[in-house]
Parts: C-alpha cells; structure tokens; sequence
C-alpha cells in the first residue's frame, strides 16, 4: 500500500464531506472531474488497484444517508412534508436496477459458463483475442456497477428531499469545469514552454493507462484531469451541450468549445456534429418564426456548400479525412476489435461475456458484449426514459441537464469504452431528481406561514381598485 502525493486534497474533499450531507454532494460532483487521480494505491495479486475520488467518497454520502434515516424515524413528519415520496422507486430507478443485476450476476456467472468457448479481448492484453476466463476483473467491475448504481440514488434522493438544489449542483459542476479548462489549457501551453506537469498528482491512479503526454501537430494534446484526450472531450461535450447550449452561459459554453476545438480528438468533432442534431431536436419545438427561419437558411446555405464540394471534387468535404482515418492502422485495429466484441456477442446467444471480460474501442460493442443484448436494452431504456423526462420537464435547469446527459452519452457511445465514469452518473441522478413528478415541495418560510397575511400594522386601506377596505375587525 501507498499513499499518492493527491492524499493531501482528497483528505480536503473528504473532510468537506464529512460536514453534512450537501457538502456531500457538492464534493462528490466537484471531484468527479479527478479521474486520474487516487489518494491510495493497493498491490493486490501482483498488480495496482486505485480508486477514484467520487468512488472514494461514496461511504461517506451513505453515512448520511443512514443518519439521516435513523433521525427521521425518530421525529414525526412535518404537514408540509407528508406530500410526495422521494423512495419511491419508479421506472428509470427500475431500469438502473435491472441493468446492474444483470450486469453483477453476468460478471459472476457468465465467465464460469462460457469459460474457454468465447473469444474476447481481455483489458489487460491489449487488441489479442483470447478464450474467456474468469479473472479478478469480472468481480471489480460488477463492484463499479453498484457503485454507479448508489452514486444515481443518492443524488437524485438528495434533490428529491430539498437537501440540495439542482442550482447547487450545477454551481459544483461549473467549478469542476472550470478547473478543468484551467488545466487543460495549461497542459497545452506546455507545447511552448517547459511548463511542469503535475502528473504525481493528477495523474497518480497508476493502475489504470493515461494518456496525459500524447503530441499531435506539434501541440500536446488536452486531456486535463482525466485519462485521455478522449475521455475529456466526452465529457466537455456534456458541459458545453449543460452551459453553452441548456443554460446559456456564454463565458463558460465558449471556454469548453474552445477547448473541444484545439482537443484534436475526433470524439470532440463527431460529438459536436451529433450534439447539434439533438440541440435541434431540442430547440425547434420552442422556437420562434423568425429563429426557424434563421436557422433553415443556415441549413440551406450548408448543403449548398456540401453539394457545390460534391460537384467541385467529385467527394463531399471531409470525406477523404474520414476515410484516412478508417483506413490507418489506429482505424483497422479499433475496427477488428468491435468485430471481436460483436462476434463474443453472438457467439454467447446474446447473453454476453461478463462485464470486465472485454474491451474495444467503443462503449456500445465493449458493453453490448459485456452484459448482453438484456443489460444493453435496460441500459438504453434507462437514458432514453431520462433524456424525454428531462426535456418534458418544466424547469429550465432539468431541461439544460437532459441535453447535458444526451452529450454525454453522445460522446461515450463514439469512443469511450469505460463505466467507471462517475460523472455521467451523477448527471443521470440530477436528471431524474431535477425532472421527478413527486418532488418534495420546498418547506415554507415561517413568515409565509402566519395566520395573518397582512400585520394590523401592514393592513392596506384600499384595495386594488382603489376602494377602501371596512375599518372594523
């Protein structure tokens, strides 16, 4: 066992946590953006083990949870509070449990099944295809999956029972953003200058691969507080698609498309492109003529220019890029890889390997693979139920958090394979608790409360037509 030299800030961020339970929360959003960094590192069987900070702090948002509960218990429930049931499950809470018991009980049973008769892609080998085995892998991921599962209750419980405000939130996550963009565009401008990189810190999950020193055009490529370039572009997808396009906030929706512009990852790009059919999507119900308008000239001014390239270089534009890019070796070995993944699929009747047997280069063939046409239908429905709900929503800031999460998954299903991302749980938790139907109403301040609505001393003399009021008692 050792301790990381990033101890000393998540002892900060644990401490902060251990106050109650909003600070809970606001720690845990805020720290999702640390995926590499661990406080801890483990030497269990001959090989590393790290935990991330929002997985790290977990025990402590549960704690809460159970004093919270035992205090509850003991008090008997305000009139004002009686209406709604914030432990109600209901369907996405239903569909988040069907695919985690479907995803632990394919990493237990699945492996022990199909062992020997599958060929899949294990983690830890790289792009080789070898017989399946169950392995210590299989157990860390369905462990994951709980996890992500308690990370979606407790945030959308918390919103649900008034101890934090979906504005709360998202105040945490714009700091978290903001650190990131911060250290993203410091990392970049190490590419001129010999600008130390704190990778002891920031960096120090050394059981997982990171990507932080990677050059492309001769720039060194963005990938911040995560693991890669990659991984940060998904997520800056989400915060633009939660700033820049839900909330409107200029400064903050720039920066981050400044940084998915100059990230060089071809998730930042396609992410983008897909992003802005679902921000039409989106919009247009709610938009105005002139808006529409506007913006169906813009569309027809661009596939002028699609056709005006199609006829002029007898190719649309960029279509040489994407074909380069299929093509090279990068391309070829991401493309056998899904073909891998999508044959264990078959080869298993549909069931999956387990999830933590296989890995590819795309969430939707590693997952799909992993827990099997039922775990990848439970999953699907489970955003899909949110992003409706989210966008049907009354308020403004539901609605801004289910374009968010629609970026998220947008940018996860073009190349990130992981599920150890905290942050697109926790945004599903604040969709579901931001958009649910029986919210716990805000308690009534005291002065709204009183017997009277006008104090005698306050009493007005007329009323709103201008007639007086009777003078008697």
């Amino acid at each position: 066992m050792s301790i990381t030299l990033f101890a000393p800030l998540f002892l900060l961020f644990a401490i902060y946590a251990c106050l109650g339970e909003r600070q809970w929360v606001m720690a845990t959003l805020t720290s999702a953006f640390l995926q590499g960094a661990t406080p801890i590192l483990l030497n269990a069987g001959g090989r590393l083990t790290g935990i991330q900070t929002a997985y790290a702090l977990l025990p402590i948002g549960v704690l809460h949870l159970l004093l919270s509960e035992l205090k509850r218990a003991r008090q008997l429930p305000a009139p004002e509070l009686e209406r709604g049931n914030a432990w109600g499950i209901d369907l996405p809470d239903g569909l988040f449990l069907a695919t985690t018991a479907i995803g632990v009980a394919g990493a237990i049973l699945l492996p022990r099944i199909l062992n020997g008769v599958v060929l899949v892609l294990p983690p830890s080998v790289g792009y080789h295809a070898e017989p399946l085995h169950p392995s210590g892998r299989n157990v860390i991921q369905g462990f994951y999956m709980v996890c992500n599962l308690f990370l979606y209750v407790l945030i959308s419980r918390s919103v649900c029972r008034r101890v934090v405000t979906v504005s709360q939130c998202i105040s945490a996550l714009a700091v978290g953003a903001w650190c990131a963009i911060a250290l993203g565009v410091y990392q970049v401008l190490g590419s001129f200058a010999p600008l130390p990189w704190p990778s002891a810190i920031l960096n120090s999950n050394l059981s997982v691969a990171q990507l932080y020193d990677q050059s492309a055009y001769g720039i060194r490529r963005m990938s911040s507080t995560f693991l890669e370039p990659s991984i940060l572009s998904m997520h800056f997808v989400g915060l633009f698609a939660l700033f820049g396009l839900g909330l409107k906030r200029r400064w903050l929706g720039l920066a981050l498309l400044g940084c998915l512009l100059i990230s060089t990852s071809a998730t930042a790009y396609v992410g983008l492109l897909f992003l802005g059919f679902v921000w039409l999507a989106f919009a247009v119900p709610r938009m105005s003529l002139q808006a529409f308008s506007a913006l169906a000239i813009a569309a027809a001014v661009a596939v002028g220019l699609l056709v005006v390239g199609f006829v002029g270089f007898d190719q649309f534009p960029g279509a040489q890029l994407v074909a380069q890019k299929l093509s090279s070796h990068s391309g070829t070995v991401r493309t056998a890889a899904d073909s891998v993944n999508f044959q264990a699929l078959w080869d298993s009747w549909g069931l999956g390997t387990g999830v933590g047997s296989t890995r590819s280069s795309s969430f939707l063939a590693t997952f799909a693979a992993c827990a099997g046409l039922p775990g990848l239908a439970c999953l699907a429905a489970l955003f899909g139920v949110l992003l409706v709900r989210g966008a049907r929503a009354v308020s403004p800031e539901a609605r801004a958090l289910s374009l968010g999460l629609g970026g998220l998954a947008l940018g996860w299903l073009t190349s990130v394979p992981d599920l150890t991302l905290a942050l697109v749980w926790l945004l599903a938790g604040l969709v579901r608790g931001a958009a649910a139907p029986g919210v716990l109403p805000q308690p009534v301040p005291a002065t709204e409360r009183s017997f009277e609505v006008f104090p005698k001393k306050l009493r007005p003399v007329g009323d709103y037509a201008g007639r007086p009021l009777p003078q008697g008692d």
